[in-house]
């Protein structure tokens, strides 16, 4: 019986921590951990000498390595990653990065390694050692293998920490892959004229059918300033467009020295419209400012469906909080809400919206071809003759009453 306790006790010392294996049963399948013992060996890849490893059209390198003697009962589940060097050298430092370990982890001693991690990798090192420029040819690659046994309460706790020998294929080519350019899905605008003067940032609407353009409704004192952005934070300005277009004398300039912010000096309302466009690897943003209107149409007009009707504008206030007010409604058939931001010559219907129950205002994003019903179930319908609607464009809310 004592050497059952004994090996009861190294099995507890040792494993109960990884959360292995139960201490409370004495039998002789326990594993024993041997945290030292053993080579991790990495064999050399099979035609690695004589071969030229394309990795922008190969699905990854096959590595066989041996399998530690964690336990030398029964196997303990071991976990194997992989590292890349250009050098040879396994050291990292703040004037050097010589190595990195790929994302993806293995569970058998045989595992093919992805072949785009391995050629990030191998690009981020070359850029990294040639004043970011891009590998062009094919160069030597080592790699080699660490292995763990994970345990405890968390998954980056490691036991039995080993590293295998490197092995070097002569002869990989890595290639760069551009990030693909794709036209934004959201573009935002912060300011003194915005919300909480440069903390709001507010996402402008899009323009339906028109990838790319996006627009919004501001308000200037005489002495706005914003900036914008394809996030919140994004923080870019005047110099970030590669032009600039001034339809309503709203006095657009690069202003605020090295901050380019984007300063209006005549007061009013108006409309930023930021349009894009991809430019082979860039995307070239242009500004138009516009004057502010803002109409409604369709059945709370009486059925009319006319662009830009100027019986059917809506009033503009004189401040940033106020409320623009539309006409009385003179309604046809059920009342159904339908408003829209007139932006430069683009059609109504791209830049449309209506109000929701919670007092948001919801711009469209969906085709609609007869009803806002076709789009969402809330929406502001069953007006009323002589009612009316207020909109706050600062905050994007409105009121019917």
């Amino acid at each position: 019986m004592r050497k059952y306790i004994n090996k009861l006790l190294v099995l507890c010392t040792l494993v109960a921590p990884l959360a292995l294996v139960s201490c409370e049963t004495d039998t002789d399948s326990n594993p024993v951990f041997h945290p030292n013992e053993g080579e991790l060996v990495l064999n050399n890849p099979a035609n690695a000498v004589n071969n030229t490893y394309d990795l922008a059209n190969s699905e990854g390198i096959v590595l066989t390595t041996s399998q530690p003697a964690y336990s030398q009962d029964v196997p303990l589940a071991t976990t194997y990653a992989v590292q890349v060097s250009l050098n040879d050298i396994w050291t990292n430092t703040d004037e050097a990065i010589n190595f990195q370990e790929l994302t993806s982890t293995y569970t058998t001693a045989r595992m093919t390694v992805d072949a785009s991690e391995i050629n990030d990798a191998m690009v981020e090192l070359y850029k990294a050692a040639h004043n970011d420029e891009a590998p062009t040819a094919a160069m030597p690659l080592y790699m080699r293998i660490r292995s763990y046994v994970r345990g405890g309460n968390s998954s980056q706790t490691y036991y039995g920490e080993r590293v295998s020998n490197s092995v070097m294929l002569p002869s990989v080519l890595a290639s760069y892959q551009a990030p693909a350019i794709t036209l934004p899905t959201q573009l935002y605008v912060v300011g003194s004229c915005v919300g909480t003067a440069w903390s709001t940032w507010k996402p402008m609407a899009p323009v339906y059918g028109l990838d790319g353009e996006f627009y919004t409704v501001i308000y200037n004192d005489g002495s706005a300033q914003f900036k914008w952005g394809t996030y919140e934070n994004d923080w870019r300005g005047y110099q970030g467009f590669v032009a600039v277009n001034d339809n309503a004398g709203a006095g657009v300039a690069d202003v605020d020295g090295d901050n380019h912010n984007i300063g209006l000096t005549n007061g009013g309302w108006y409309v930023v419209h930021i349009t894009s466009k991809i430019n082979g690897k860039a995307i070239d943003y242009t500004l138009n400012i516009e004057p502010a209107r803002a109409f409604v149409i369709g059945q709370v007009c009486g059925d009319k469906w006319n662009d830009s009707d100027p019986a059917w504008e809506m009033t503009a206030p004189t401040s940033k909080d106020g409320l623009w007010e539309s006409p009385a409604f003179s309604v046809a058939r059920d009342g159904e809400l339908r408003a829209y931001v007139k932006v430069g010559s683009i059609d109504w219907w791209r830049t449309e919206f209506t109000v929701q129950s919670t007092g948001n205002l919801l711009y469209r994003t969906t085709d609609i071809q007869n009803s806002w019903s076709e789009a969402t179930s809330d929406y502001a319908t069953g007006l009323q003759n002589g009612q009316k609607l207020y909109v706050n464009f600062d905050a994007n809310t409105g009121e019917i009453k």
